[in-house]
């Protein structure tokens, strides 16, 4: 429905995988504990080594990623890598998109800190990398659902590379900031999808934000009203709580990055 949206229409979309998006019962659960040091030492590399090790869990993202390529959407490639990044000349800013989702499981609780940071990737992508624009790392998980012991880190790389974390997976928008006020993390709230016949409260709710990007990001909100039968609006009820004083212009929530 969303690319039947005039606004949205011809756009290009990236995704990355969720906790949901996987076919649990495709392959047999992992954990980083389970693979042992030595596999945790590549698991996340980009290269032969990296992929073999991945291969037998690959699998879960099968049904996924056909429609991923049904679609047309960028995104990575499950079977071929962890994340991919994307510098397109007509985009004020480059664009990682990271898959977080490979140790995810249908039994864990996928609120605790227990998802492996693929930090070993993210590091590659970025080694050697010459911007002078914004960087935005798009992934699923929020930094607080990383092992506690990589949490740091991952804060660390978006800090030393002046990036902007735009996750999914709460249940509400979430955002943290620099010490300059700058966004460091922007979580917009998880997916829920239904027919657009079915009624449904909040926050499970069919939605999306749509950003703009200049020299500060622009967010504006939309969910659908299954009474009314469109999409509305709903900018100052999603994101509550990032308003403050001088963060919203009557239209949208207006952040510095």
């Amino acid at each position: 429905p969303l690319l039947n949206i005039p606004s949205v229409r011809g756009a290009k979309v990236f995704v990355v995988p969720g906790n949901h998006d996987l076919d649990c019962d495709a392959s047999n659960p992992i954990t980083w504990e389970g693979i042992k040091e030595r596999n945790q030492q590549i698991f996340f590399c980009e290269n032969e080594e990296g992929r073999k090790v991945r291969k037998p869990r690959s699998d879960v993202f099968r049904y996924y990623w056909d429609f991923v390529q049904r679609n047309k959407i960028v995104g990575p490639n499950p079977f071929e890598e962890i994340s991919i990044l994307c510098q397109e000349a007509t985009f004020p800013f480059d664009i990682i998109a990271v898959n977080t989702s490979f140790f995810c499981d249908k039994d864990e609780k996928s609120d605790d800190p227990i998802t492996p940071c693929p930090l070993g990737s993210l590091r590659e992508r970025l080694k050697g990398f010459e911007r002078n624009r914004p960087l935005i790392i798009l992934g699923h998980h929020p930094m607080n659902c990383f092992l506690k012991t990589q949490q740091l880190q991952f804060e660390s790389l978006l800090v030393d590379n002046n990036a902007v974390y735009l996750h999914g997976h709460e249940h509400e928008p979430k955002v943290s900031h620099n010490a300059d006020g700058t966004v460091r993390t922007l979580g917009f709230g998880a997916v829920y999808l239904a027919p657009l016949s079915v009624s449904a409260h909040a926050p499970y709710r069919n939605s999306f934000t749509r950003c703009r990007v200049t020299d500060r990001l622009f967010l504006n909100g939309h969910s659908w009203d299954y009474h009314v039968g469109r999409w509305e609006d709903a900018t100052r009820s999603q994101f509550s709580s990032c308003i403050k004083q001088n963060s919203y212009d009557g239209k949208s929530v207006v952040l510095g990055i």
